[in-house]
């Protein structure tokens, strides 16, 4: 499935998956607070968090087949969004179902958390 709009595009690709459970998201504030101070991104990130909630992935390899823009760094699972435009941490626990959000960034913020955050 496909989805553009102005501010927000990606694909979906589906993963017949018999978990019924979807994921809590933790928290739903980051994202919110990301797009106070980056209106322009607010929609992206709240419809990129109503996503998150329902992946039913079971692994990281579920996840890249939902989310071809995805990748591990470290402990991390790192999201593209809107175009590679924005990055969103995170560090998911698939055996409880919960994702918690590291942070939110644009991708030159993204760029320097990395630089300090690498190998950590």
């Amino acid at each position: 499935m496909e989805y553009s709009n102005e501010t927000l595009s990606f694909t979906i690709h589906f993963v017949t998956n018999p978990s019924p459970i979807m994921f809590n998201v933790i928290s739903k504030q980051r994202f919110v607070e990301f797009g106070k101070t980056h209106p322009e991104a607010r929609n992206a990130m709240l419809g990129f968090h109503r996503i998150l909630e329902t992946c039913k992935a079971d692994n990281f390899a579920q996840l890249k087949l939902s989310f071809g823009s995805v990748d591990k760094a470290g402990k991390f699972t790192v999201f593209d969004v809107s175009g590679n435009k924005y990055r969103v941490v995170a560090v998911i626990h698939y055996d409880t179902r919960r994702i918690y959000v590291r942070g939110v960034f644009t991708h030159s913020e993204y760029d320097k958390w990395n630089e300090d955050n690498r190998g950590k």
